[in-house]
């Protein structure tokens, strides 16, 4: 794809409008991938082709239809563009041209328009509504603020209307939710390719489609009844999966792409022959498809209405000026038809070359051999690497084997402009492979073909969230649920309420208890947590009235302490312990970094930066790593893996299986080739005599670090100098083997890789008896898995693997019985005779099974029939889909972690969970399910573990007593008892901070109006962040998000914002309540604020009409009227206050 894109921007010079068509969607990807590189200026357009199988009864993606909408505008209304596409996207017929011309919009700043007509339009374009803008095509109504994501741009809008006039329009990050940049217009363009009919056309259009269904309802046999549903759905805008389907009939006859293709456009055909033998695939698919529909109770188009055939794309295609790329077939010029021949060779046997020289100690000969002949030849050099800290290090790589190169920022367009200066270059930028032009004396080098890793992905910079708020976020909360309030007990939360007490209105969280309701006001939603414990039983009620909670809170507590004891006692052993000291972090470790082929995430550089801290401390590490699949776990054990070998200690990584033995082995030679550094395996898969020999040079030294599964931990295993366990997924091993890992614990620095911790291990971490790092950013591009929960069916299975397989991909079936998987295999190969299909399982001869899996990772099998052996690490990014066979046999941990084997890449991915229906599930079951089901965000493996507790039980390390008393007070209520306990023994206590939840009543209205923002989960999880400000930084940074956010805050907003600053003032300073009333301000001192008495008895001496101390300890201020009118004088006046009397020591 590289020389063709090359040419194809050669090309753009002298022909401003250049249409693309390529076989099948891979090559059309690449080929577009390649053009951005050679036409950054211009912005190459890439036409998507549906995620459906044709008359499929679901809805192509909003992200996908939108681009497809954004395209064919593009190309019926710009002056120059170049535009790539494959025969699926071609052959499908779209919505005529003059309809996106009608539904397109464009804002200015300034403009007058009614609300109502505004959101009117965004409707009428099929925007989805949402709480919160995050993919294209969705839009989020708060107030007069308007949150909308259209296609083609790298940001969302935001518009900010006050009274029907467009005040601003700027450009969002959806990960932040903050502006990033201002703009004076917005465009809105459909995002659903074809409309609800009732929006273009008004009632003559919806009247005409209506007929039309009827019409082909009538020749397709179906039931009055579900004609009926049809029509009643288009006619009230209704939406429901595959109602393109309906609209198709409705609207026919339907434009083709070629109708928004000016006629002056330039027409690339590459590679004639796979465009025919595309388009004859996908024409048998058509009619294999519409004679399996006729049996189906669905409306759906007859194809000729949905899809062009062969014959007619070809006919669109004769109409232009034609031109020919990687035609195998002579052709003679014409004036329409232009074949182009230009020689090019890739670099395959150089990156061969480059391969084996690795460890040689002069691993970069092949590559100074190269340029040394290429530029002989007067070539023209270029690297592309996808950073600027990449192209550094390449720099440095060039200089080492005496050839200079600069880095051109500007990519491929500023070198074009001035290769003269510079015949060997590095540009930014990313190639899906080089290529070597000898008529344009050219030559382009892709990353990977001299680095072994894919090293184009760079990472989303996002905000690292605290393991705290991950897990006690709030906003999880539903009606219903029960919640354990500290003081009052387990309560059933009904919502948030809006009350007016004393005059003044407020929002206030209603739990029912079993006696009364309680009205908490949401100042003091720190106090409450959701209810999770490990029973199916739910809890009786609390009664408000009753000491009950207090007895159970007390039991509890002195249970705990016990325990306490205990642990502190096996963790006191460990860290009294003196383990080896490595250097601190140092310039060997930054040259290391510096070859990480990808940009480090905020949270993945903390894991590393703390994994590196700990091993320079004297005790044994002990850390647990916790990140989702692919989110960068393994380079925090390469980076700690060198610091040992940089000490000439021993490094043990060991895994659950044998084919991640392998997988890692891969990686960790990848990143160790220019060091002395040797590494070894041990597995099933060796011979004995290979295993035998492993074993000896672990014991001599000779090895530096093995990679293995359990039988790493055999007691006849010696090391010569073991400094470092990298632990692989700890709950995929059995009891005996863990036993084995504690001892080895006890003597050396110990890092635990996880996806989903086991609740014991995240109970240990939380207790902060364990030390954890959470990766929680995902990589750049990443989509969450589309998740269907559905009952065996033969069409459903053929559906999901062929749209996997039209676009390249592979698929897993995971059926996890040995006993009956061959005969799953030979029912899925007759299913599908269309797939090369194999099948995969544990208990196969070792080499059988690791050449099936190459040849999986190779590509040379589409569907991998195999039993849950593929649970654990594999990186297969071209597998995107995964049907799992009765997963209601399945664990929740692991579903998810099979669930993690696809979507690994920037393409969408699917996972199908099949059970028996509902009814024949057990209860536990069907739960498990829907929670995988709805974990749909990134990163929530570490959220899973919470869910997975409250499913499956608290483990082994509480016993049945302490689960009994986390039954009684919650998880979250049990492991701050817990915590507190263990501080105790310590000699420790809670920061005054963690103790005191100030009441503040200052007699005015702070809440946050339904009005203002109508979603009640973001009210709550803004309550949550306002109630923990400490200072008045973080109440000026978070009303800025929120005055950006939500446009400018009501008086009960800014009211709120301020109470909250100053509730912040007082937990600093042990101050449980303040109550202004009638210019009187009253303070109560909790007992453990550290206050100097003498110096409150000498202010009360001093200014007794200012001062007075109550019978209750409560000091009462007498304030002047500007002070008790002025929330800023009052703030002032009690910072001063409370810091004159705070005890300080020596004074």
């Amino acid at each position: 794809p590289a020389a063709g894109a090359w040419l194809l921007s050669e090309l753009h010079l002298k022909h401003p409008k250049i249409m693309v068509l390529c076989g099948d969607i891979k090559t059309a990807e690449n080929l577009h991938g390649d053009l951005r590189f050679f036409e950054s200026n211009s912005k190459p357009l890439y036409l998507d082709p549906w995620d459906t199988l044709p008359f499929e009864a679901v809805s192509p993606q909003l992200h996908i239809t939108a681009e497809r909408i954004h395209t064919l505008y593009n190309l019926a209304s710009k002056q120059r563009f170049i535009c790539v596409a494959s025969v699926a996207a071609m052959v499908q017929m779209t919505i005529p041209p003059h309809f996106i011309k009608e539904l397109s919009f464009n804002l200015k700043c300034g403009d007058t328009i009614p609300r109502t007509e505004l959101l009117q339009i965004f409707d009428r374009n099929g925007y989805q509504r949402v709480s919160l803008v995050e993919e294209t095509g969705q839009l989020a109504v708060r107030g007069g603020v308007i949150d909308f994501a259209p296609a083609g741009s790298a940001q969302a809008y935001r518009l900010e209307l006050c009274d029907d006039q467009i005040e601003r329009i700027s450009l969002f990050d959806v990960n932040t939710q903050r502006s990033v940049s201002e703009s004076n217009t917005a465009e809105i363009l459909p995002v659903r390719e074809l409309l609800q009919l009732s929006s273009p056309g008004g009632k003559a259009l919806l009247h005409d489609a209506i007929c039309k269904i009827k019409n082909r309802a009538a020749e397709l046999e179906l039931l009055p009844s579900e004609t009926a549903k049809i029509t009643t759905a288009l006619s009230e805008d209704l939406l429901y999966p595959g109602i393109e389907l309906a609209i198709a009939v409705g609207l026919a006859p339907l434009a083709t792409v070629f109708d928004y293709l000016p006629a002056d456009t330039l027409l690339v055909i590459n590679d004639r022959n796979a465009i025919q033998r595309v388009g004859d695939e996908f024409q048998q698919l058509l009619c294999e498809r519409e004679s399996r529909m006729q049996n189906e109770p669905l409306l759906f188009p007859a194809k000729e209405m949905f899809f062009l055939e062969p014959l007619q794309l070809q006919t669109h295609t004769e109409t232009y000026q034609r031109c020919y790329l990687n035609d195998l077939t002579p052709q003679a010029g014409t004036e329409t038809v232009t074949p182009i021949n230009i020689r090019s060779s890739s670099h395959t046997a150089l990156a061969l070359k480059l391969k084996t020289k690795v460890g040689s100690g002069n691993a970069l000969q092949p590559l100074a051999e190269a340029l040394d002949a290429w530029r002989s030849k007067n070539y023209n050099v270029s690297f592309v690497v996808g950073s600027t800290e990449r192209a550094l290090r390449l720099q440095r790589m060039l200089l080492s084997i005496d050839w200079e190169a600069d880095i051109i920022q500007g990519g491929y367009t500023e070198w074009r402009a001035k290769r003269t200066p510079h015949p060997v270059a590095i540009l930014l930028g990313h190639l899906s492979e080089g290529a070597a032009l000898a008529e344009a004396k050219l030559v382009f080098i892709a990353e990977h073909e001299i680095f072994p890793q894919r090293s184009y992905r760079s990472r989303r910079s996002a905000r690292p969230q605290s393991l705290q708020r991950l897990l006690g976020s709030i906003s999880q909360l539903q009606s219903g649920d029960l919640i354990v309030h500290e003081d009052y007990g387990i309560g059933r939360y009904q919502g948030l309420t809006n009350r007016k007490v004393e005059g003044v209105e407020s929002d206030f969280v209603q739990i029912q208890y079993a006696d009364s309701t309680l009205f908490l006001p949401i100042q003091n939603i720190g106090r409450i947590q959701k209810y999770v414990t490990a029973e199916d039983r739910p809890p009786a009620l609390d009664r408000l009235g009753s000491n009950r909670w207090f007895q159970v809170k007390r039991k509890v507590r002195q249970s705990a302490v016990a325990m306490a004891g205990d642990l502190i006692k096996l963790y006191a052993a460990r860290s009294l312990a003196r383990g080896w000291r490595f250097d601190p972090e140092g310039a060997e470790d930054e040259r290391f970094a510096d070859e990480f082929p990808f940009d480090e995430t905020p949270d993945q550089l903390a894991a590393i930066r703390a994994t590196l801290t700990d091993m320079a401390a004297d005790k044994p590490m002990d850390r647990l790593v916790c990140g989702d699949v692919g989110f960068g776990k393994t380079e925090v054990a390469l980076r700690a893996a060198y610091k040992c070998a940089q000490h000439a200690r021993q490094t043990a990584l060991l895994v659950p299986t044998t084919i991640l033995v392998e997988q890692h082995k891969k990686t960790f030679q990848d990143r160790f080739r220019d060091y002395p550094v040797k590494i070894g395996a041990l597995s099933r898969f060796y011979k004995p005599a290979q295993n035998k020999q492993t074993l000896e040079e672990l014991k001599d030294g000779t090895l530096d670090i093995v990679i293995g599964t359990h039988k790493l931990l055999h007691r006849n295993i010696q090391f010569k100098d073991l400094g470092l366990l990298i632990i692989d997924e700890e709950h995929r091993f059995g009891v005996k083997q863990k036993e084995r890992l504690k001892q080895l614990k006890r003597q050396v620095d110990v890092i635990t890789l996880t996806a989903t911790p086991i609740p014991r291990t995240l109970h240990m971490s939380l207790l902060n008896l364990r030390d954890i790092s959470v990766i929680n950013t995902p990589p750049l591009d990443r989509h969450a898995i589309m998740t269907y929960l559905a009952t065996r069916d033969d069409t459903l299975i053929r559906d999901a693997v062929l749209r996997e397989h039209r676009r390249g991909g592979q698929v897993f079936y995971v059926h996890n019985r040995v006993q009956s998987i061959y005969s799953v295999g030979m029912e899925l190969a007759r299913l599908i005779p269309e797939v090369r299909l194999e099948v995969a399982h544990g208990q196969m001869p070792e080499q059988q099974l690791e050449d099936i899996m190459q040849r999986f990772l190779r590509h040379e099998i589409d569907v991998l029939v195999c039993t849950t052996i593929i649970e654990s690490g594999l990186d297969i990014p071209n597998c995107n889909t995964i049907i799992i066979d009765r997963a209601d046999r399945l664990g929740l941990a692991q579903l998810y972690q099979l669930r993690g084997r696809v979507g690994r890449s920037d393409r969408q991915a699917y996972c199908y969970l099949l059970a028996p229906q509902a009814k024949k599930l057990g209860p536990d079951a069907l739960k498990r399910l829907k929670v995988l089901q709805a974990i749909d965000d990134l990163g929530a493996g570490f959220n899973l573990a919470i869910r997975d507790l409250e499913i499956r039980g608290a483990g082994n390390l509480l016993g049945r007593e302490q689960s009994g008393n986390m039954h009684a007070v919650g998880y979250e209520l049990y492991t701050k008892i817990l915590r507190e306990a263990i501080l105790s023994i310590k000699g420790e206590e809670l920061e005054l901070e963690e103790y005191i939840d100030p009441e503040v009543n200052l007699g005015v209205g702070a809440y946050i109006p339904e009005s203002y923002i109508p979603d009640i989960s973001e009210r709550l999880v803004l309550y949550q962040r306002l109630t923990a400000i400490s200072s008045s930084a973080e109440a000026l940074e978070l009303e800025l998000e929120i005055s950006d956010r939500f446009g400018n805050p009501c008086p009960e907003v800014v009211n709120l914002i301020k109470v909250m600053r100053y509730r912040g003032l007082l937990r600093k300073h042990g101050v449980t309540s303040a109550r202004l009333s009638k210019q009187k301000l009253t303070l109560s001192l909790s007992p453990l604020a550290k206050i100097d008495t003498a110096q409150v008895l000498k202010l009360i001496k001093d200014a007794p009409q200012r001062y007075r101390l109550g019978r209750d300890g409560t000091l009462t201020i007498t304030l002047s009227e500007q002070e008790a009118e002025s929330n800023e004088r009052l703030y002032e006046l009690t910072e001063a206050l409370l810091e004159e009397i705070r005890f300080q020591p020596g004074r």
